[in-house]
């Protein structure tokens, strides 16, 4: 483990912990970097930034190779899918370096959403509302509510060509699914990718458009559940390959970087808890990330980074249809 020293910073203590919109950039000095090589790396570094008179900040950064994976892992994935595809000659290198960032950054901006119980009503009775007879079985968790109209909310807002491809994934945790199931104390990655491919097209529909998205990824969580961790697991990388081939433009990637079930914000170091949880990494890898609220309301928290424009054509739409 590396343990950065105490910084300190000049930021906007508030508008940094606040849901408001601020450049992805702003967070980045408040996160430590891993020092890694082809052989050797860190595991996680740590970083404390002092905001006099106001807080301070935990900063957290962990490799890949061993952190639980829970989260962390979608956004590794994609990231190396993105540089390395299928080349069998760079999948086969064993280094222990973190691949470099995309650089996209720069051009991103952050905001964080609440979704409420009584927004979670609405959204489930209008997904029902415009299913087919056959699809009124649906299992419309609090996830598969918020990653479908996210992700449909995100299509809109990119506006373009109705042909280009939307891939919708995430992971989910494979040591209690396992017969006999995983240790709890297990330290390292056991998990399994779930995802999704269709049009922009069949998002950007006015009245049908969330309910497509919502029967699809009830269709990827029951495929957990109902198939098992290891159904297809033998091709179930080979769409994800497919994908990054494609031009860029031509393919748009939503993933998922934490859980509602992680309690984030139950952590409590002794001064009480956690006023703002962000995952960082989500502007470098097309992600959003999920939390609890904050407020104890069984409400969820989304994370966005997104370029200006499109951030604010989601804005303008965000639960506004519902």
């Amino acid at each position: 483990m590396e343990f950065h020293s105490v910084a300190e910073s000049n930021a906007d203590f508030n508008r940094l912990s606040s849901n408001g919109i601020y450049e992805a950039v702003e967070l980045h000095p408040l996160v430590p970097r891993l020092i890694t090589s082809d052989d050797s790396a860190s595991v996680i570094a740590v970083q404390i930034t002092l905001f006099p008179d106001k807080g301070f900040c935990i900063g957290i950064t962990a490799h890949q190779t061993v952190v639980d994976g829970l989260d962390l892992d979608m956004l590794y994935l994609n990231r190396w899918l993105t540089k390395y595809g299928s080349d069998p000659d760079i999948t086969g290198n064993k280094s222990l370096k973190v691949s470099p960032d995309k650089g996209e950054a720069p051009n991103l901006v952050r905001a964080t959403l609440t979704i409420t119980p009584e927004d979670f009503k609405q959204m489930r009775e209008r997904v029902l509302s415009k299913s087919s007879d056959s699809s009124k079985q649906l299992h419309l968790s609090t996830f598969v509510l918020t990653l479908a109209y996210v992700s449909t909310c995100i299509v809109k807002a990119r506006c373009g060509e109705g042909d280009r491809t939307i891939c919708i994934r995430f992971t989910a945790d494979c040591r209690r699914r396992l017969d006999p199931p995983v240790p709890e104390n297990y330290f390292g990655n056991c998990n399994t990718i779930f995802s999704n491919l269709s049009k922009a097209r069949d998002f950007m529909n006015f009245e049908n458009g969330f309910a497509f998205a919502a029967e699809n990824v009830n269709n990827m969580v029951k495929g957990l559940t109902e198939k098992g961790v290891f159904e297809g697991a033998k091709d179930k990388l080979t769409p994800l390959f497919n994908v990054v081939k494609e031009p860029e433009g031509s393919v748009q990637i939503i993933t998922v970087a934490g859980s509602p079930r992680f309690d984030v914000y139950e952590s409590d170091f002794g001064w009480g808890r956690p006023w703002k949880v962000e995952v960082v990494s989500i502007d470098k890898n097309e992600a959003i990330s999920m939390a609890e609220s904050r407020h104890g309301s069984r409400g969820i928290e989304v994370g966005l980074a997104l370029k200006k424009h499109e951030m604010e054509q989601f804005l303008s739409m965000f639960l506004k249809d519902v």
